[in-house]
């Protein structure tokens, strides 16, 4: 894409009200990149963009002829990214890039949340974090924010590299290292590789990683780079978990105050933990930064505790991966009383799908979870037995829960990838 082409259309950007790709929510004064996907192409929809108010369109079908109105690139999801950064690039936002295998939307809104006691914040919406929503993202940023959380996902090595080099963060904090998209990485050693893009990319241009002390890996692949640590010792920012009697969330402890949260579920420790990190680094209170983890509270089906009827219900089932399964299962076989896991099937994990199904089972059993429910044929195909209810969707599941040993006065984990959609089992627990 050529300079000038660019420099054009930023000066169409910065008297526009922001851009779109999609029609169905195109509003007046937008500009519309016509991206093509496997099932569309927006090309085939300028018109309509027109319609709905759009001021200019960027395309880059061969049959469309360019116009005062009509941006003709090579490439519209390439034009799309070199318009973030360099947006990005005349902000003096300060970038705070997160990426890892698990908790980055967690990890992502706490940070958000901590920060907004004394910054100004954009902070990406919902789970935008390809090689679309970044971009899209970074298109809102405005100078009056001093800060921005920008979440970045990968499915393959050479994702985060590529997001970072759009994004151009300043900071950077990595989750974990798990065993998600394990197809696309081909192997554990692929998701390190590929996951610690952003430390190589923070090392190159001078930038500050925030860093896990108590995770060996993380530490190893963080070496001879500006960092700083947070772990229970031996760590810039000392942060201790609390054993909470009190009620069922998180409490730590942080320059001899406890911090209370609304998460569940030992997983989310270093989520806290990091959070607090970076607000302390960027010279936050005490005060502001308990205050920002005291009013998170999670939603969009990741780790919500719901009271439904006489049950207690942890709903984790916007995603799935062998790592955040067991973590789930391995909170749940904490607590006290009756427990059930309906778990759904994992997603993207290629030639260990079976195996990590399987893992997954034996798990549930070994930690002595009283009920045990499967959806999906992965699970299905893994395992057959009376100690297994099993089920191939979850409408299946529904009506056979309904005929079976009612769920009362239990705590149940409801875990799975979003294709599962087994959110729908709330109605049912609840009638």
């Amino acid at each position: 894409m050529r300079n000038d082409v660019l420099s054009y259309l930023y000066d169409i950007f910065l008297n526009s009200t922001g851009v779109n790709t999609d029609t169905r929510t195109v509003r007046e004064g937008q500009i519309y990149f016509a991206l093509r996907g496997e099932r569309f192409d927006g090309n085939d929809y300028i018109d309509l963009a027109f319609e709905k108010g759009a001021t200019h369109v960027v395309v880059d079908s061969p049959w469309i002829t360019p116009s005062s109105r009509i941006i003709k690139v090579p490439d519209t999801y390439e034009c799309l990214q070199k318009l973030a950064n360099h947006h990005r690039k005349q902000m003096s936002t300060l970038v705070i890039g997160l990426t890892g295998s698990n908790g980055k939307t967690t990890t992502k809104e706490l940070i958000h949340s901590v920060l907004n006691q004394a910054f100004k914040v954009l902070a990406t919406e919902g789970n935008l974090n390809n090689h679309i929503g970044l971009p899209l993202t970074l298109l809102k940023m405005e100078n009056s924010y001093s800060h921005a959380v920008i979440e970045m996902g990968a499915s393959s090595v050479g994702e985060i590299d590529f997001l970072s080099r759009i994004a151009e963060p300043t900071i950077g904090y990595i989750t974990n290292y798990g065993k998600a998209h394990l197809e696309g990485f081909g192997s554990e050693q692929g998701i390190i590789q590929g996951k610690s893009e952003l430390y190589d990319f923070l090392r190159e241009t001078g930038g500050l990683a925030v860093v896990n002390a108590d995770d060996a890996m993380q530490m190893k692949k963080s070496a001879n780079m500006k960092r700083i640590t947070f772990g229970s010792s031996k760590a810039d920012f000392i942060i201790r978990k609390l054993d909470n009697s009190e009620d069922e969330f998180l409490h730590v402890l942080f320059n001899k105050k406890i911090i209370k949260s609304q998460l569940t579920g030992a997983y989310n420790f270093p989520n806290i933990f990091a959070a607090i990190t970076i607000g302390k680094y960027l010279g936050m209170s005490d005060e502001d930064v308990a205050l920002g983890i005291s009013q998170y509270v999670p939603q969009n089906n990741r780790s919500e505790i719901r009271k439904i009827k006489t049950n207690t219900v942890i709903l984790d089932a916007y995603n799935a991966n062998p790592t955040s399964v067991e973590m789930a299962l391995r909170a749940l076989a904490t607590r006290k009383g009756y427990k059930v896991a309906i778990l759904g099937d994992m997603f993207e994990l290629g030639r260990f799908a079976l195996e990590e199904h399987y893992r997954m089972l034996s798990l549930a059993r070994e930690l002595g979870i009283n009920r045990i429910i499967t959806v999906g044929e992965l699970y299905m195909d893994v395992f057959s037995g009376r100690s297994v209810e099993q089920y191939i969707t979850t409408q299946e599941c529904i009506d056979g829960l309904s005929l079976g040993k009612p769920l009362r006065k239990a705590t149940i984990l409801i875990k799975g990838s979003r294709g599962m959609r087994l959110e729908q089992l709330l109605d049912f627990l609840d009638k």
